[in-house]
């Protein structure tokens, strides 16, 4: 059974989907759009290709300490919620932010942000 060709389109990486008759203002307003999502996606990659590298080296315990500290999780709630100490969260933190090569958790979101926010998170499956 054939697929729609909306959801063919759309999965396929259309910007857009024009129906017949459209103005050739639409086109061009769909062009634009594609050429400056394709921009963005051209300045960004680089950055998301570090940040999924650096995400692969993240042990599955140290990736559960990334994941709260991009979720804003104190050290005593990552504690709390990994049902370990505070001193094993510090210790994994610390582990999480050298292979980073950062030093603070803004370093970190400011990776993210760079690499296209946080949606490039989801492209790396949790251990």
């Amino acid at each position: 059974m054939g697929r729609c060709p909306l959801v063919q389109a759309l999965q396929n990486g259309a910007v857009t989907f024009l129906e017949k008759p459209f103005q050739p203002a639409e086109l061009l307003a769909s062009i634009r759009e594609a050429l400056s999502r394709e921009s963005r996606e051209r300045s960004t990659r680089p950055h998301r290709d570090t940040l999924l590298a650096r995400m692969r080296t993240l042990t599955a315990a140290e990736r559960e300490v990334f994941d709260g500290l991009v979720r804003g999780k104190t050290n005593q709630e990552m504690a709390d919620n990994l049902s370990v100490s505070v001193r094993t969260v510090q210790f994994r933190r610390a582990r999480v932010l050298k292979k980073f090569n950062v030093r603070t958790r803004q370093e970190i979101m400011n990776l993210i942000l760079e690499s296209g926010g946080l949606q490039v998170l989801s492209a790396i499956p949790a251990h």
